[in-house]
């Protein structure tokens, strides 16, 4: 079943296309009427497709926003849904691309058949890769890389796919505010200055904080033991005693 999320303020527009949906396109949707929780079920749940209105309550260009916000981070196509279809709104809204633009009020068929058009192939992945300023490594193990001093690092912006992240790990008092990422590709890391709070930030829903110094990537998981370890790409990460009921 496709995931479609509704970003709308009208209560009686929301509800009625979420009961088309479910009915008509053996959708299961979620409904939202503001930015941050939209952006949040965007990242939690990771919709097939998002019907956005451009305008929410006082927040002209919540819409807007949101859609510069998907397109950066994610493979999730997204239709404008307006009650407004002048020309200056119109040429706003083509900068970022959405599958269509659709005026309401809305009329089903049209909805319908823009939806069917606009929802991607199934099993393609929908987080994409994201630009982080650091250093990457490679062929190198993982207690050289922790001896060389921080000073040392020449950072540069690279492009992480999120796919091929196994761990991220923080090192707030050993090297204050760094982050680790390993791979997927034996002896690969990448290191940058932050912290764990804002790198979850950016994660998909599929990344879980298991400690208060490590992320993991649920994809990779291969054994768990007593709860108080898991197996990630034959790495044994531990579990903190505050997370271990989400594990």
């Amino acid at each position: 079943m496709r995931k479609i999320l509704i970003v709308e303020d009208e209560f009686i527009i929301a509800h009625r296309v979420k009961e088309l949906l479910e009915k008509e396109a053996n959708a299961s949707c979620y409904i939202t009427d503001n930015y941050a929780d939209a952006m949040n079920l965007v990242r939690q749940e990771l919709p097939d497709l998002v019907l956005l209105d451009i305008r929410l309550f006082d927040d002209e260009d919540a819409g807007i926003r949101l859609a510069h916000y998907i397109q950066d981070h994610y493979h999730i196509p997204f239709i404008f849904l307006s009650g407004y279809s002048d020309e200056t709104t119109l040429k706003h809204a083509r900068l970022y691309r959405p599958a269509t633009f659709i005026t309401k009020p809305v009329i089903e068929k049209q909805l319908l058949a823009a939806i069917s058009m606009a929802l991607p192939e199934r099993n393609i992945a929908k987080a994409k890769a994201i630009f982080l300023k650091g250093k990457y490594f490679e062929d190198i193990t993982y207690e050289k890389l922790t001896r060389i001093p921080f000073s040392e690092y020449n950072f540069i912006n690279r492009e992480i796919r999120f796919e091929d992240i196994t761990v991220i790990q923080a090192f707030n008092h050993i090297k204050r505010n760094t982050i680790l990422f390993k791979f997927c590709q034996p002896k690969c890391f990448f290191v940058m200055g932050s912290t764990i709070e804002k790198i979850k930030e950016i994660l998909p829903a599929f990344f879980e904080q298991v400690h208060q110094s490590f992320i993991i990537n649920t994809h990779y998981i291969s054994a768990k033991r007593d709860r108080h370890y898991i197996t990630i790409g034959g790495e044994s990460v531990p579990v903190g005693a505050a997370f271990k009921k989400l594990v």
